[in-house]
């Protein structure tokens, strides 16, 4: 499988200032001249549309609060073709049995329609740790009997738990290898850490926009 390279169309909102922003048009086109072959971040029927007329692959994005709200969305991007979405799965205070129940209930739909729905480990939803992913992953593969798609972005759970880059392989890799080996979609995000000011200043946490 080709590797594509997605660009989010949130990281152009307001450029290149505000009272002249672009048109949608204008950062679809400058996306694919920059050479990124995807694009994503709440595409609306349009912009898909304008993405394809740019060869650039469309890539979903939904919050799933609710299984309404997956019926819906799944229907609507499979309706217009995109293959692959993204997904905010629940809430950060939601069960983790309830989430489970929207994982299972996501992936069944996503099965039916031939699509890929992959919930993000990200801030405020029922992934924001590595403790509730751990849970979701082994619950849905006992029930399942398969890894369950996730967007891995490892900034918001390095953020959360305010970990230390030694403890990269140990805290956010080494426990879900299986899974990272079998993701389709991932996030670099920039990710500061910590850092130890030159010295022996106190260590401090730089957050990531």
């Amino acid at each position: 499988m080709p590797l594509e390279t997605v660009a989010n169309l949130w990281t152009l909102t307001g450029h290149p200032r505000p009272s002249m922003e672009w048109t949608p048009a204008r950062k679809i086109a400058e996306v694919k001249k920059a050479g990124f072959t995807a694009l994503t971040g709440g595409l609306d029927e349009a912009a898909i549309g304008c993405a394809r007329s740019a060869s650039l692959q469309p890539v979903g994005w939904f919050w799933a609060l609710n299984e309404k709200t997956i019926r819906e969305q799944v229907r609507f991007f499979s309706r217009l073709g995109v293959k692959q979405v993204t997904v905010f799965l629940g809430t950060h205070d939601m069960a983790p049995t309830k989430a489970l129940k929207l994982a299972i209930e996501l992936q069944k739909r996503a099965d039916d329609c031939g699509l890929l729905c992959a919930p993000e480990t990200h801030r405020d939803t029922a992934t924001e740790t590595p403790e509730k992913t751990a849970f979701l992953l082994g619950e849905f593969r006992a029930a399942m009997g398969r890894e369950m798609p996730v967007t891995w972005d490892f900034s918001h759970h390095a953020l959360v738990k305010h970990l230390r880059p030694e403890q990269w392989f140990e805290r956010m890799v080494e426990p879900f290898a299986a899974n990272i080996s079998a993701a389709g979609l991932f996030h670099f995000r920039p990710l500061h850490g910590t850092s130890i000011k030159k010295g022996g200043g106190r260590t401090r946490l730089k957050a990531c926009p």
